[in-house]
This record gives C-alpha cells, structure tokens and sequence, in this order.
C-alpha cells in the first residue's frame, strides 16, 4: 500500500504565507483597479457637464439663498430709512405749523393793539383840535373888542392854547408810532399768512382769505368808520381755530401707532 510523504510544518506555514502574500497582492490590484475606473468616470463626467455643474452647481442654491437674504436685508433697511425720513419730515412740519401758529398770533395782537391805540389818539386829537379851535375863536372875539379889560383873558387863552398845541404835538408823535407799528405788524402778519398756506390745509387758508377781504373792505375807511376791534378779532379766531385744529390732528397722527404722511397734506 502506498503512503504520502509528509509534509513538515515549516513547508505548511511557508505555503500558507505565500497563498496569503499572492491573495493580498490580488486585493490590493483589484483597487487600484477601481481606483482608476472610479477616476476615469469622474473625468468623463467632467467632461459631458462642464466646469459649471461640476463645482458650482452643489453651490447654486446656498448663493442665491444668500443673495436673496442681503436683498431683502437691504431693502428692509432701506424701508426702515425711509419710515424715519419720513416720520422726520412730518414732526419737522408740525413744528412748523407750530411755529407758525405763535408767531402770527402774536403778530395779530400787535397789530389789533395799534388799531386799539390809533382809535384812542384820533379820539383824543378830535378833541384837542376841537377845544384848540374854541379858544383860538375866543382870542379872535377878544382881539377885536380892543378892550384892556380883556388882555389878561387874552394873555390866559393864548397861554391855554400854546399848552394845547404842545400836547396835540405829542399825540401826533404817538399817532406816528402807533401807525409804524400797526404798518410794521400788518406786513409780519400777511407774511406769516402766506407761509400758512404752504403748510396748513384749505380750511385754514378759507379763513385766511375771508380775513384778507374783510381788510381790503375796510382798508380805505377812516378811523371812526371802521367796524369795531371785535370784528377783526372774530375774523382772526377763525383762522387761529383752524390752525389749532390742524396741529392737534397732526399730533395725534404722529401719536397713533399707524402714524401718518403729515407733510404731504
């Protein structure tokens, strides 16, 4: 009967390692293989779709998410902007019509005082031209009488109406400033008037216009046939009533949460 040699342990391991050695050399073959074939599909790839799909497609919708969030950014900004450019401007033209309010209410008032205070002196200088000419009448009567009896009547009426005259000089002096003034006050008044109607609205400017045609009316009358000072003073309550009105809306509009173009009314 036949029997194999046997084989030593050293052979067996000897041949274990070199099956090992040839099987790893085999693996390590087979990925450089798929290493390359993985590579050249890249490149064939790369060269069916281009530059732009390959490296800035996976990119496109985070850049256009970014370009669309600076967009809205800036625009929100420039909202916000122009909200507080505008809430400005309104504020700017309620200070305006405040301002305006002020000034030509006391423009009025100094311009009705001088009314008040040219009435009085023309008053006054009725009545001084009317006692100037009695005594001026009575020194005539007494000249002409030629009497010695008479020159110390004559000596007091002539002193009467030197101190006369010296006092009607000064009511005229006082009639000249009151009428500058009224003049000076008028031409403010009319010129704060003007501005009204660029900053207020229609009502204001109507009642601007009734005052304007209540003083071309009476503009050419002399002093006691003008109307009373409470008819000047009706007519420019009205005007103020209606700027006051238009200032507290405006303020409440800034106030309310909405707010409000006020400028552009």
């Amino acid at each position: 009967m036949y029997f194999e040699k046997p084989v030593s342990p050293w052979r067996r391991r000897a041949a274990a390692y070199d099956a090992a050695q040839v099987a790893m050399a085999a693996a390590a073959k087979a990925d450089e293989i798929a290493a390359q074939a993985t590579t050249a599909a890249e490149v064939k790839r790369a060269k069916e779709e281009g530059f732009w799909p390959q490296y800035f497609k996976p990119l496109a919708v985070p850049i256009v998410l970014a370009i669309l969030a600076a967009y809205l950014a800036f625009y929100s900004g420039q909202i916000t902007e122009r909200n507080k450019q505008h809430d400005q401007d309104d504020r700017l033209a309620v200070e305006n019509r405040r301002r305006l309010f002020v000034t030509t209410a006391q423009d009025f008032g100094i311009y009705i005082t001088h009314w008040s205070r040219l009435r009085t002196v023309a008053s006054i200088q009725d009545q001084l031209t009317e006692l100037i000419e009695k005594k001026e009448a009575a020194i005539r009567a007494l000249r002409a009488t030629k009497r010695t009896a008479s020159t110390e009547a004559l000596i007091n009426l002539t002193t009467d109406v030197r101190k006369l005259n010296k006092e009607m000089k000064l009511v005229d002096e006082r009639k000249e400033r009151y009428v500058k003034g009224r003049d000076d006050a008028k031409d403010r008044l009319y010129g704060n008037f003007e501005q009204a109607r660029l900053f207020f609205g229609r009502d204001t400017t109507a009642a601007i216009a009734e005052y304007e045609g209540f003083e071309r009316d009476n503009s050419g009358k002399k002093l006691p046939e003008l109307p009373s000072v409470d008819e000047w003073r009706r007519l420019a309550s009205g005007v103020f009533e209606h700027m006051r009105t238009e200032i507290r809306n405006d303020e409440q509009r800034l106030q309310s949460p909405s707010g409000g173009n006020v400028a552009s009314r």
